[in-house]
């Protein structure tokens, strides 16, 4: 949540920053999406223990969560998680309305995630259009413009006065 953009993303669509309020859910079915691990430092100290993972929708390779009777696997090499997830849900036949907040966030996630498309395949970005087609436009050009606050040109200028001195 540290990311500016993740900042604008939590503020644009009012989202609770903090994973520790789901540790009381933690006996409960879990669907991990964008990680296949059980240990995921994004989760913060929330612990998950495997046999309660129903689903696992990922494109990183290092899963600690095999696929058995008692779940879905899913990890598939593609930019981005979240073209995985919007593959099922229009396979499914879900329809999306005219500046979806899903479309809206599934574009950003794809843009993300690809590094602006560096690392995207051709699955990204048909369904990057899709979405593109039904997202909520203001809120996109307000999150793909982020504010980047003061410290990061800060820390970049030292960053690059150390790489001067070492070179």
């Amino acid at each position: 949540a540290d990311h500016p953009q993740n900042k604008a993303i939590f503020n644009v669509f009012n989202l609770d920053e903090s994973f520790e309020h789901i540790a009381k859910y933690k006996k409960e079915p879990v669907a991990l999406v964008d990680s296949s691990s059980t240990k995921d430092g994004r989760l913060g100290s929330v612990e998950i223990d495997a046999q309660n993972v129903l689903i696992v929708i990922d494109h990183h390779r290092e899963s600690d969560i095999k696929e058995t009777e008692s779940n879905f696997v899913l990890i598939e090499e593609v930019g981005s998680a979240t073209t995985l997830v919007a593959e099922i849900l229009f396979g499914f036949g879900v329809e999306l309305d005219d500046g979806s907040p899903e479309a809206t966030l599934g574009a950003i996630g794809i843009l993300t995630d690809t590094v602006n498309f560096a690392s995207a395949t051709k699955r990204d970005t048909r369904i990057f259009d899709k979405l593109f087609q039904k997202l909520d436009q203001s809120k996109y050009r307000e999150l793909v413009n982020y504010d980047i606050p003061l410290e990061y040109y800060m820390y970049l200028d030292k960053a690059l006065s150390v790489m001067e001195t070492d070179n």
